[in-house]
């Protein structure tokens, strides 16, 4: 008996499966080792093409010709609105001369 209490005492049984299943499949790189982007291939596979500068003149008639349109459209609701003004502006006053007609001639009012 005293030999079998000495065994249990000297063997060492691990018995787990799931670090077997660890230590078989490959490890990958550690988070901040990993690449963030993908590799990109940046060789030029022909001649630059040259780009022409646009032509001043042409830039600035154009740039004029778009202000102008946006002008004129403003323009033309500026006029729309000034003339609902005043045709309000005449309604109220035609307005405000029947009220004070209605009162003048209903002095319990």
């Amino acid at each position: 008996m005293a030999s079998t209490e000495a065994e249990p005492r000297s063997t060492i049984i691990i018995d787990d499966d799931d670090t077997d299943a660890e230590t078989d499949a490959p490890r990958s790189l550690p988070r901040d080792l990993r690449r963030k982007r993908r590799l990109v291939d940046y060789k030029r596979t022909g001649p630059l093409e040259k780009r022409t500068m646009p032509n001043l003149k042409v830039v600035l008639a154009t740039a004029y010709q778009e202000i102008h349109t946006i002008f004129e459209a403003e323009s033309a609701k500026i006029r729309d609105l000034q003339e609902e003004v005043q045709r309000l502006q005449k309604w109220n006053t035609e307005l405000e001369i029947k009220h004070r007609a209605d009162q003048q001639g209903d002095p319990q009012a």
